[in-house]
Parts: structure tokens; sequence; C-alpha cells
């Protein structure tokens, strides 16, 4: 049996998973605004404690690399760092906008939609949006935008958003999916190289956000 822990903090919310061969076996919310810091850990010891694992026991590690609060994902990236160092597990990191718009389309897409935008927070009022086209049944990258006029130009596409607002559909960053969005990666996107944080010339600072917060 092989268990998997994935861990997303790019959001002002944040989640961690853990599966088993693959299978999801429960996702708990770390409830914020940005207490990630404080409860990870302690969130995590109880998961694996919960399931009577220990860090040892973890065959590998998933985490959102960005785009996203570059604290929660540092916060992270070190903690799990530090953990893969000492037990040797893997550690795999994952495009957070692609998950994103992979599990809102596993989960609640139709087959009317052939886009999906995902606006991705960097601050208090900057934001990322990525945009992903359904072709042929997969999920395609198309471009990360940094006009702060995009938005999503027809019927048939969607915007996620991380806060309920007119402005699209409210999709947060969850943990559980970034083990899919790693086995269903996408060559083109970008972001899948390295960890890394999005710097400012893929923020996009629009009015039309900051009037949602």
């Amino acid at each position: 049996m092989s268990w998997i822990v994935s861990i997303d903090l790019s959001g002002s919310t944040g989640s961690i998973s853990l599966f088993s061969d693959l299978e999801l076996v429960c996702e708990i919310a770390l409830e914020g605004p940005f207490k990630h810091s404080e409860r990870l850990f302690g969130t995590l010891q109880d998961l694996l404690k919960a399931n009577r694992l220990a860090p040892g026991d973890v065959s590998a590690w998933y985490l959102n690399q960005g785009p996203g609060s570059f604290t929660g994902l540092r916060i992270a990236m070190s903690a799990v760092k530090g953990i893969c160092a000492v037990t040797g597990a893997d550690l795999k990191t994952v495009c957070g906008a692609r998950a994103r718009a992979l599990g809102w389309w596993k989960e609640k897409g139709s087959p009317d939609i052939t886009a999906i935008w995902v606006a991705s927070p960097a601050s208090a009022k900057q934001f990322t949006l990525h945009r992903y086209q359904i072709k042929d049944g997969q999920l395609e990258w198309v471009s990360a935008a940094t006009e702060p006029d995009l938005v999503p130009p027809a019927l048939d596409e969607v915007l996620l958003v991380e806060k309920e607002s007119e402005l699209g559909i409210f999709w947060p960053g969850q943990s559980r999916f970034l083990p899919l969005a790693a086995l269903e990666s996408d060559e083109q996107d970008p972001s899948l190289a390295s960890p890394r944080y999005w710097g400012t010339k893929e923020f996009v600072k629009s009015p039309l956000f900051a009037a949602a917060e």
C-alpha cells in the first residue's frame, strides 16, 4: 500500500489530503485566513495519527507550487522539503491553477464548456490569470494573462475565483486535486518545471477583481 499526502496552501484557506494508492482517504481544511504556519504541523500530525501513520510511511508528497500566496507556498515547500530530506520520500510539485481547473472540470464541468480561466491571488489585490482549453477530452494550457481587462469572453467559458462573487465561480485551491493534475499534466504549461514564485510580471492588478473583496 502506497500512502500519499498532498498540501495546498496557495490561498487564504488551505487543505491537506491523504491518499492510499491514489484513492482519497480524507481531506482536512485549514480554515483561515492565512493561519497556515500555525496549523500546518498540528493538522498534519493529527491526520497521520488518525490513520496510524508516521511521516516515514508516506512515499510521496504533492505540493501546489503556485501561483498563489508566496507565504503559503513557502511554508508548505519548506516543511515538506525537510520531511522528505529525513524520510527519503518523493516530492512532487503541481501547478495550482491547473489543479483547480482540472478539479472543477472533473467534478462540475459540462460538455458545453470549451475553456476555463483560473484567477489565482498573489496578494490582496493582485492575481494571475491562466486559461485552459478543453480539446478532445483533454485540458490544455493556453496562456497566462498579464492584461487587467481579460475576462472570459464567451458564454461557453468559465472563470474560477477564490472568493465568492458575481465575477466567477467560487472554486479555491483544494489539495485533493494535486495528484490528479500531476498525472494528467500538460507539458506546455510553463509552471510545471519546478517550484516557483510567480513574479510581478505575471500579476494582474484589476479593479474588477478588487471590487469583489
